[in-house]
């Protein structure tokens, strides 16, 4: 694995592409971020972050909540034993 890869459980994004990017904003903003934020600078980045939402529920690791602020938030599903 390279470096500077951001990693969970199941999915390894590569932070040098652009769902790699929306991944670490997400995971650096525990308490949320504004989707102007997100999505600052990158291409398309709606569809990345569609992708990550996607990623999330087919492994069951983690869901995307829309706060009440219009942010959004990465919050990490909890595997019960």
């Amino acid at each position: 694995m390279a470096k500077n890869t951001v990693k969970n459980t199941t999915v390894t994004y590569d932070p040098k592409t652009r769902v790699g990017k929306v991944y670490a904003r997400l995971v650096a903003n525990p308490n949320g971020i504004s989707k102007e934020k997100l999505y600052k600078g990158l291409d398309k980045a709606h569809v990345s972050f569609a992708w990550i939402k996607i990623h999330g529920n087919t492994h069951k690791t983690w869901r995307v909540a829309n706060l009440k602020n219009g942010n959004v938030k990465l919050i990490p599903l909890q595997k019960v034993a």
